[in-house]
């Protein structure tokens, strides 16, 4: 079966662009899997979209800081 990661900057709770994208490749028969990175630490680590699974990075981070979030 082919796979799909969705990568995002946002925790996707709920983010209906992800939402759509999932929906359509679950209709196209792709198995789904959405990295999430959750800036405030404060959701689920996995939850479900669908039948896909959402993982979130959990990573305290302010928006717009670019990669000095990451060091």
């Amino acid at each position: 079966m082919k796979s799909l990661l969705v990568l995002r900057a946002s925790h996707v709770a709920p983010d209906p662009r992800v939402s759509r994208a999932v929906s359509v490749a679950e209709a196209t028969g792709l198995q789904t899997t959405v990295l999430a990175w959750d800036r405030d630490g404060g959701l689920d680590s996995t939850s479900r979209l669908g039948r896909s699974t959402v993982v979130r990075y959990a990573r305290p981070a302010a928006h717009g800081r670019g990669a000095s979030n990451l060091i």
